[in-house]
Protein backbone atom coordinates (compact mmCIF):
# COMPACT_ATOMS: atom_id res chain seq x y z
CA UNK A 1 0.00 0.00 0.00
CA UNK A 2 3.05 2.58 0.94
CA UNK A 3 4.75 1.30 -2.36
CA UNK A 4 1.61 2.61 -4.11
CA UNK A 5 1.39 5.63 -2.30
CA UNK A 6 4.78 6.59 -2.98
CA UNK A 7 4.31 5.68 -6.61
CA UNK A 8 1.56 7.63 -7.11
CA UNK A 9 3.60 11.02 -5.07
CA UNK A 10 6.24 10.36 -7.44
CA UNK A 11 4.26 10.28 -10.64
CA UNK A 12 2.25 13.49 -9.49
CA UNK A 13 5.82 15.46 -8.86
CA UNK A 14 6.97 14.46 -12.16
CA UNK A 15 3.59 15.85 -14.11
CA UNK A 16 3.95 18.90 -11.51
CA UNK A 17 7.82 19.20 -12.74
CA UNK A 18 6.93 18.53 -16.50
CA UNK A 19 3.65 20.78 -16.14
CA UNK A 20 5.88 23.91 -14.87
CA UNK A 21 8.42 23.07 -17.48
CA UNK A 22 5.75 23.01 -20.13
CA UNK A 23 4.75 26.33 -19.07
CA UNK A 24 7.94 27.87 -18.58
CA UNK A 25 9.20 26.49 -22.33
CA UNK A 26 5.60 28.46 -23.37
CA UNK A 27 6.44 31.13 -21.73
CA UNK A 28 10.16 31.44 -23.09
CA UNK A 29 8.80 30.75 -26.58
CA UNK A 30 6.65 33.81 -26.82
CA UNK A 31 8.76 36.13 -28.99
CA UNK A 32 10.13 39.47 -27.58
CA UNK A 33 9.25 42.57 -28.94
CA UNK A 34 10.77 46.18 -27.94
CA UNK A 35 7.98 49.32 -29.07
CA UNK A 36 10.19 52.63 -29.10
CA UNK A 37 7.56 54.80 -29.22
CA UNK A 38 9.99 58.09 -28.17
CA UNK A 39 9.48 60.77 -30.35
CA UNK A 40 7.00 63.46 -29.93
CA UNK A 41 6.48 66.13 -32.77
CA UNK A 42 3.58 67.64 -31.41
CA UNK A 43 3.83 71.62 -30.31
CA UNK A 44 2.86 71.30 -26.58
CA UNK A 45 5.00 68.44 -24.66
CA UNK A 46 1.36 67.73 -22.92
CA UNK A 47 0.69 65.67 -25.64
CA UNK A 48 3.25 63.24 -25.17
CA UNK A 49 0.39 61.37 -22.93
CA UNK A 50 -0.57 59.79 -26.00
CA UNK A 51 3.32 58.43 -26.66
CA UNK A 52 2.43 56.26 -23.37
CA UNK A 53 -1.42 55.71 -24.37
CA UNK A 54 -0.53 54.62 -27.62
CA UNK A 55 2.78 52.36 -26.44
CA UNK A 56 0.35 50.62 -23.66
CA UNK A 57 -2.05 50.20 -25.94
CA UNK A 58 -0.08 48.46 -28.69
CA UNK A 59 1.52 46.09 -25.99
CA UNK A 60 -2.07 44.75 -24.54
CA UNK A 61 -2.65 44.09 -27.97
CA UNK A 62 0.67 42.48 -28.87
CA UNK A 63 -0.02 40.47 -25.20
CA UNK A 64 -2.99 39.09 -26.22
CA UNK A 65 -1.28 37.28 -29.32
CA UNK A 66 1.12 36.06 -27.57
CA UNK A 67 3.91 37.89 -28.07
CA UNK A 68 5.96 39.16 -24.73
CA UNK A 69 6.39 43.20 -25.12
CA UNK A 70 10.00 44.22 -22.94
CA UNK A 71 9.46 47.06 -20.19
CA UNK A 72 10.41 50.26 -20.88
CA UNK A 73 13.05 49.72 -18.06
CA UNK A 74 14.86 47.50 -19.46
CA UNK A 75 15.45 48.97 -23.27
CA UNK A 76 16.23 52.54 -21.34
CA UNK A 77 19.31 51.33 -19.43
CA UNK A 78 20.84 50.09 -22.44
CA UNK A 79 19.56 53.38 -24.70
CA UNK A 80 21.50 55.48 -22.34
CA UNK A 81 24.35 53.69 -21.83
CA UNK A 82 24.68 53.32 -25.67
CA UNK A 83 23.90 57.36 -26.11
CA UNK A 84 21.00 57.10 -28.63
CA UNK A 85 18.71 59.88 -28.43
CA UNK A 86 15.26 59.86 -29.23
CA UNK A 87 15.22 61.02 -32.35
CA UNK A 88 17.87 58.29 -33.39
CA UNK A 89 15.41 55.51 -32.76
CA UNK A 90 13.20 56.95 -35.31
CA UNK A 91 16.25 55.40 -37.88
CA UNK A 92 15.46 51.78 -38.26
CA UNK A 93 19.88 51.33 -37.90
CA UNK A 94 19.56 52.37 -34.74
CA UNK A 95 16.08 50.58 -33.42
CA UNK A 96 17.19 47.48 -35.10
CA UNK A 97 20.98 47.85 -32.72
CA UNK A 98 19.10 48.53 -29.56
CA UNK A 99 16.67 45.55 -29.92
CA UNK A 100 19.50 43.30 -30.96
CA UNK A 101 21.16 44.80 -27.38
CA UNK A 102 18.43 43.80 -24.76
CA UNK A 103 17.07 40.69 -27.26
CA UNK A 104 14.60 41.52 -28.81
CA UNK A 105 12.81 39.29 -31.84
CA UNK A 106 11.20 42.76 -33.07
CA UNK A 107 11.30 46.13 -32.77
CA UNK A 108 8.56 48.81 -33.59
CA UNK A 109 9.64 52.35 -33.79
CA UNK A 110 7.81 55.52 -34.58
CA UNK A 111 6.09 59.03 -33.43
CA UNK A 112 3.51 60.96 -32.36
CA UNK A 113 2.38 63.74 -33.31
CA UNK A 114 -0.87 66.16 -32.18
CA UNK A 115 -1.51 69.23 -34.14
CA UNK A 116 -4.81 71.34 -34.22
CA UNK A 117 -6.86 68.81 -32.33
CA UNK A 118 -5.80 66.08 -34.69
CA UNK A 119 -3.21 63.13 -34.12
CA UNK A 120 -0.94 61.25 -36.57
CA UNK A 121 1.17 58.36 -35.40
CA UNK A 122 3.56 56.19 -37.48
CA UNK A 123 4.72 52.46 -36.38
CA UNK A 124 7.57 50.58 -38.22
CA UNK A 125 8.26 47.17 -37.52
CA UNK A 126 11.78 45.68 -37.45
CA UNK A 127 12.99 41.89 -38.37
CA UNK A 128 16.09 42.21 -35.37
CA UNK A 129 17.70 38.97 -36.96
CA UNK A 130 17.63 40.12 -40.38
CA UNK A 131 17.36 44.16 -39.78
CA UNK A 132 14.56 44.27 -42.63
CA UNK A 133 11.72 46.85 -42.50
CA UNK A 134 8.62 44.25 -42.30
CA UNK A 135 5.79 46.91 -41.77
CA UNK A 136 4.62 50.27 -41.67
CA UNK A 137 1.49 51.92 -40.52
CA UNK A 138 -0.06 55.05 -40.41
CA UNK A 139 -3.35 56.73 -38.50
CA UNK A 140 -4.43 60.10 -38.26
CA UNK A 141 -7.73 61.42 -36.53
CA UNK A 142 -9.20 63.10 -33.70
CA UNK A 143 -7.21 63.66 -30.53
CA UNK A 144 -9.21 62.33 -28.20
CA UNK A 145 -11.19 58.69 -27.30
CA UNK A 146 -10.99 58.02 -31.14
CA UNK A 147 -7.60 57.84 -30.80
CA UNK A 148 -7.92 53.74 -29.21
CA UNK A 149 -10.08 53.07 -32.81
CA UNK A 150 -6.85 54.13 -34.19
CA UNK A 151 -4.69 52.00 -32.39
CA UNK A 152 -7.17 48.77 -32.61
CA UNK A 153 -6.84 49.06 -36.75
CA UNK A 154 -3.06 50.12 -36.76
CA UNK A 155 -2.60 46.99 -34.56
CA UNK A 156 -4.59 44.44 -36.92
CA UNK A 157 -2.43 45.90 -39.75
CA UNK A 158 1.02 45.48 -37.95
CA UNK A 159 0.29 42.11 -35.43
CA UNK A 160 -0.30 39.81 -38.85
CA UNK A 161 2.97 41.58 -40.54
CA UNK A 162 4.79 40.39 -37.20
CA UNK A 163 3.73 36.88 -37.10
CA UNK A 164 4.62 36.70 -40.42
CA UNK A 165 7.80 37.78 -40.08
CA UNK A 166 8.05 34.51 -37.59
CA UNK A 167 7.09 32.44 -39.82
CA UNK A 168 9.15 33.01 -43.36
CA UNK A 169 6.97 33.44 -46.28
CA UNK A 170 8.14 32.69 -49.72
CA UNK A 171 10.56 35.04 -51.58
CA UNK A 172 7.76 36.60 -53.68
CA UNK A 173 5.52 37.38 -50.72
CA UNK A 174 8.21 39.61 -49.36
CA UNK A 175 8.59 41.51 -52.32
CA UNK A 176 4.84 42.15 -52.08
CA UNK A 177 5.40 43.38 -48.79
CA UNK A 178 8.76 45.26 -49.00
CA UNK A 179 6.58 47.03 -52.32
CA UNK A 180 3.78 47.84 -49.73
CA UNK A 181 5.87 49.39 -46.96
CA UNK A 182 7.85 51.45 -49.11
CA UNK A 183 4.34 52.90 -50.13
CA UNK A 184 3.36 53.07 -46.52
CA UNK A 185 6.66 55.19 -45.91
CA UNK A 186 5.65 57.92 -49.01
CA UNK A 187 2.53 57.76 -47.75
CA UNK A 188 3.98 59.03 -44.49
CA UNK A 189 6.55 61.02 -45.85
CA UNK A 190 4.47 63.16 -48.56
CA UNK A 191 0.62 62.13 -48.47
CA UNK A 192 -0.25 62.93 -45.00
CA UNK A 193 -2.59 65.52 -43.96
CA UNK A 194 -0.66 67.04 -41.64
CA UNK A 195 2.66 67.51 -42.84
CA UNK A 196 5.86 66.06 -44.28
CA UNK A 197 8.71 64.94 -42.38
CA UNK A 198 12.40 65.37 -42.92
CA UNK A 199 16.01 65.00 -41.79
CA UNK A 200 17.55 67.91 -40.29
CA UNK A 201 21.49 67.60 -39.55
CA UNK A 202 23.51 69.92 -38.02
CA UNK A 203 26.79 70.77 -37.53
CA UNK A 204 29.06 71.65 -35.13
CA UNK A 205 32.62 72.48 -34.61
CA UNK A 206 34.75 70.20 -32.72
CA UNK A 207 35.05 72.76 -29.65
CA UNK A 208 31.21 72.41 -29.33
CA UNK A 209 31.54 68.80 -29.33
CA UNK A 210 28.85 66.90 -26.57
CA UNK A 211 26.46 70.38 -26.62
CA UNK A 212 22.78 69.27 -26.07
CA UNK A 213 20.31 70.59 -28.71
CA UNK A 214 17.00 72.00 -27.17
CA UNK A 215 13.90 71.85 -29.73
CA UNK A 216 11.70 74.90 -29.28
CA UNK A 217 13.38 75.44 -26.06
CA UNK A 218 13.34 72.25 -23.41
CA UNK A 219 12.50 69.56 -25.80
CA UNK A 220 16.02 67.98 -25.70
CA UNK A 221 16.74 66.67 -29.14
CA UNK A 222 20.35 65.24 -28.40
CA UNK A 223 23.89 65.79 -28.62
CA UNK A 224 26.50 66.96 -30.66
CA UNK A 225 28.43 63.46 -31.47
CA UNK A 226 31.25 63.90 -34.09
CA UNK A 227 30.09 67.17 -34.71
CA UNK A 228 26.47 66.88 -35.65
CA UNK A 229 23.38 65.85 -34.86
CA UNK A 230 20.32 64.38 -37.11
CA UNK A 231 16.93 64.35 -36.00
CA UNK A 232 13.31 64.29 -37.92
CA UNK A 233 11.03 67.30 -38.10
CA UNK A 234 8.60 68.92 -39.61
CA UNK A 235 8.47 70.44 -43.73
CA UNK A 236 7.78 74.09 -44.55
CA UNK A 237 8.20 75.23 -40.48
CA UNK A 238 10.35 77.58 -38.52
CA UNK A 239 13.04 75.56 -36.76
CA UNK A 240 13.80 77.12 -33.13
CA UNK A 241 16.94 75.31 -31.14
CA UNK A 242 19.04 76.33 -28.12
CA UNK A 243 22.37 75.18 -28.23
CA UNK A 244 23.87 74.74 -25.15
CA UNK A 245 26.87 73.47 -23.02
CA UNK A 246 28.60 73.87 -19.87
CA UNK A 247 30.99 76.47 -19.84
CA UNK A 248 29.67 77.96 -22.49
CA UNK A 249 26.53 81.06 -23.41
CA UNK A 250 23.28 78.94 -25.07
CA UNK A 251 22.92 79.84 -28.59
CA UNK A 252 19.41 80.54 -30.01
CA UNK A 253 19.10 80.13 -33.52
CA UNK A 254 15.80 80.27 -35.84
CA UNK A 255 16.20 78.29 -39.35
CA UNK A 256 13.35 77.99 -41.98
CA UNK A 257 13.12 74.59 -42.79
CA UNK A 258 11.71 73.73 -46.39
CA UNK A 259 10.07 70.53 -47.97
CA UNK A 260 13.65 69.02 -48.03
CA UNK A 261 16.48 67.03 -46.02
CA UNK A 262 18.87 70.14 -45.07
CA UNK A 263 21.97 70.56 -43.18
CA UNK A 264 22.40 73.47 -40.92
CA UNK A 265 26.18 74.82 -39.58
CA UNK A 266 25.80 75.70 -35.91
CA UNK A 267 27.50 78.78 -34.99
CA UNK A 268 29.86 78.22 -32.70
CA UNK A 269 29.02 78.99 -29.09
CA UNK A 270 30.71 81.77 -26.83
CA UNK A 271 32.46 80.53 -23.86
CA UNK A 272 31.64 82.30 -20.49
CA UNK A 273 34.68 84.37 -19.84
CA UNK A 274 35.81 86.35 -16.41
CA UNK A 275 38.70 88.07 -18.16
CA UNK A 276 39.89 90.04 -21.29
CA UNK A 277 43.14 91.66 -22.21
CA UNK A 278 42.90 94.22 -25.25
CA UNK A 279 44.53 96.47 -27.29
CA UNK A 280 43.11 99.56 -28.68
CA UNK A 281 44.07 102.21 -31.38
CA UNK A 282 42.55 105.69 -30.76
CA UNK A 283 41.93 108.97 -32.81
CA UNK A 284 42.75 111.41 -31.27
CA UNK A 285 46.32 109.98 -29.76
CA UNK A 286 47.24 108.93 -33.21
CA UNK A 287 51.07 107.93 -32.77
CA UNK A 288 50.12 105.66 -29.83
CA UNK A 289 49.27 102.07 -28.72
CA UNK A 290 46.64 101.54 -25.78
CA UNK A 291 46.10 98.27 -23.42
CA UNK A 292 43.47 97.33 -21.09
CA UNK A 293 42.40 94.91 -19.03
CA UNK A 294 39.05 93.47 -17.71
CA UNK A 295 37.62 92.11 -14.73
CA UNK A 296 34.22 90.69 -15.47
CA UNK A 297 32.29 90.98 -12.12
CA UNK A 298 29.33 89.36 -13.74
CA UNK A 299 30.51 86.88 -16.38
CA UNK A 300 30.41 88.55 -20.04
CA UNK A 301 27.82 91.92 -18.60
CA UNK A 302 29.32 93.65 -15.80
CA UNK A 303 33.07 94.33 -15.24
CA UNK A 304 35.69 97.06 -14.32
CA UNK A 305 38.30 97.85 -16.78
CA UNK A 306 41.78 99.65 -16.28
CA UNK A 307 43.36 101.35 -19.45
CA UNK A 308 46.30 102.62 -20.43
CA UNK A 309 47.78 104.43 -23.51
CA UNK A 310 51.14 105.71 -24.49
CA UNK A 311 51.69 108.04 -27.54
CA UNK A 312 53.46 111.11 -28.41
CA UNK A 313 52.50 114.35 -30.27
CA UNK A 314 54.54 115.80 -32.89
CA UNK A 315 55.06 118.53 -34.99
CA UNK A 316 56.02 117.47 -38.09
CA UNK A 317 56.36 120.80 -39.94
CA UNK A 318 58.31 122.30 -36.99
CA UNK A 319 62.04 120.31 -37.80
CA UNK A 320 63.21 121.89 -34.67
CA UNK A 321 60.49 120.58 -32.53
CA UNK A 322 60.75 117.77 -29.97
CA UNK A 323 57.90 115.38 -29.38
CA UNK A 324 55.89 115.14 -26.34
CA UNK A 325 54.77 111.96 -24.49
CA UNK A 326 51.75 111.41 -23.25
CA UNK A 327 50.51 108.41 -20.87
CA UNK A 328 46.77 108.05 -20.55
CA UNK A 329 45.36 106.06 -17.85
CA UNK A 330 41.79 105.20 -16.99
CA UNK A 331 39.71 103.05 -14.60
CA UNK A 332 35.80 102.36 -16.04
CA UNK A 333 32.86 100.54 -15.12
CA UNK A 334 31.12 98.89 -18.06
CA UNK A 335 27.41 97.10 -18.48
CA UNK A 336 26.32 94.96 -21.62
CA UNK A 337 22.84 96.50 -22.62
CA UNK A 338 20.20 95.03 -25.03
CA UNK A 339 21.91 91.56 -26.69
CA UNK A 340 22.62 88.59 -24.71
CA UNK A 341 26.54 87.21 -24.78
CA UNK A 342 25.51 84.96 -27.15
CA UNK A 343 24.53 87.61 -29.44
CA UNK A 344 27.29 88.34 -32.67
CA UNK A 345 26.84 92.35 -31.93
CA UNK A 346 26.48 93.88 -28.62
CA UNK A 347 26.28 97.17 -27.54
CA UNK A 348 27.79 98.43 -24.36
CA UNK A 349 27.82 101.38 -21.68
CA UNK A 350 30.78 102.82 -19.54
CA UNK A 351 31.69 105.48 -17.51
CA UNK A 352 34.71 106.72 -15.37
CA UNK A 353 37.79 108.69 -14.41
CA UNK A 354 41.51 109.35 -15.93
CA UNK A 355 44.15 111.25 -16.25
CA UNK A 356 46.59 112.10 -19.29
CA UNK A 357 50.15 112.25 -18.05
CA UNK A 358 52.35 114.69 -20.21
CA UNK A 359 56.00 115.00 -20.44
CA UNK A 360 57.62 117.19 -23.06
CA UNK A 361 61.32 115.96 -24.07
CA UNK A 362 62.59 119.69 -24.85
CA UNK A 363 64.31 119.71 -21.43
CA UNK A 364 65.53 123.57 -22.33
CA UNK A 365 61.67 124.71 -21.17
CA UNK A 366 62.09 123.54 -17.85
CA UNK A 367 64.13 126.14 -16.58
CA UNK A 368 61.03 128.28 -16.80
CA UNK A 369 59.02 126.12 -15.07
CA UNK A 370 58.01 125.34 -11.61
CA UNK A 371 56.40 121.79 -12.02
CA UNK A 372 57.53 120.65 -15.62
CA UNK A 373 54.89 117.29 -15.31
CA UNK A 374 51.78 117.93 -16.53
CA UNK A 375 48.56 115.55 -15.64
CA UNK A 376 45.21 116.62 -16.49
CA UNK A 377 42.38 114.63 -14.58
CA UNK A 378 39.22 114.08 -16.42
CA UNK A 379 36.00 112.19 -16.23
CA UNK A 380 34.93 109.83 -18.79
CA UNK A 381 31.28 110.55 -18.82
CA UNK A 382 29.90 108.01 -21.12
CA UNK A 383 31.84 105.73 -23.32
CA UNK A 384 29.48 104.24 -25.90
CA UNK A 385 30.59 100.57 -27.51
CA UNK A 386 29.92 98.49 -30.75
CA UNK A 387 31.50 94.96 -30.21
CA UNK A 388 31.76 92.41 -32.88
CA UNK A 389 31.18 89.01 -30.52
CA UNK A 390 33.21 85.96 -31.42
CA UNK A 391 34.09 82.70 -29.16
CA UNK A 392 37.66 83.74 -27.93
CA UNK A 393 37.74 87.48 -29.19
CA UNK A 394 35.59 90.64 -29.75
CA UNK A 395 36.69 93.84 -31.85
CA UNK A 396 35.09 96.66 -30.90
CA UNK A 397 34.07 100.41 -31.99
CA UNK A 398 33.89 103.25 -29.29
CA UNK A 399 32.94 106.87 -28.68
CA UNK A 400 33.91 108.12 -25.46
CA UNK A 401 32.83 111.59 -24.20
CA UNK A 402 35.08 113.24 -21.77
CA UNK A 403 34.85 115.83 -19.47
CA UNK A 404 38.63 117.68 -18.09
CA UNK A 405 38.40 118.69 -14.89
CA UNK A 406 40.86 121.01 -14.84
CA UNK A 407 42.66 120.33 -11.13
CA UNK A 408 46.29 120.72 -10.30
CA UNK A 409 48.77 121.45 -12.70
CA UNK A 410 46.52 120.75 -16.10
CA UNK A 411 47.66 121.71 -19.76
CA UNK A 412 43.86 121.70 -20.77
CA UNK A 413 41.16 123.26 -18.24
CA UNK A 414 38.16 122.75 -17.85
CA UNK A 415 36.43 121.47 -20.49
CA UNK A 416 35.42 118.75 -23.26
CA UNK A 417 38.53 117.36 -25.40
CA UNK A 418 39.05 117.50 -28.76
CA UNK A 419 36.67 120.85 -29.61
CA UNK A 420 33.57 119.03 -27.46
CA UNK A 421 34.14 116.05 -30.08
CA UNK A 422 33.88 112.28 -28.72
CA UNK A 423 37.14 110.61 -28.44
CA UNK A 424 36.91 107.32 -31.12
CA UNK A 425 38.76 104.11 -30.44
CA UNK A 426 38.69 100.87 -32.00
CA UNK A 427 40.10 97.52 -30.86
CA UNK A 428 40.13 93.81 -30.00
CA UNK A 429 39.56 91.84 -26.81
CA UNK A 430 41.12 88.66 -26.26
CA UNK A 431 38.92 86.53 -23.84
CA UNK A 432 39.11 84.01 -21.20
Amino acid sequence: MFKRIFRDIIIIFFLIIISAASLYSEEEAKHRVCILLQVGLSESRKWDLFRYVITDAMRVELNLVDFSVIPISEWREVKKREQFSDTDLLRGANAVSLGRMVGADLVISGFVRVDQGRILFSLKSYDTATGRLTGAVVKSGRAGLHVYTLISEAAAELIPVLKEEINPLPQEVIIMQEERVVKDIIYEEEVSEMGRLIRVTLIARAEDEGAEILLAGDRLAGRITNGKLSFTTKADTKLVIVNRKEGYHPDRQVFKLGDRDKRIKLRPLIPIASRGLELEYTSMQMLGLGAAYRYYIKPDQFLVRAADYLYLQYPFLNPNARPVVHNDFMLQVGHYVLFPPSSRFRVMVSTGLGAVITLFTDFSLYSNMDNPIFTDFYWNILGFWLEANFSHWSYFYRADMRYALGWGNNLMGAGGFSGGGPVLTIGAVKKW
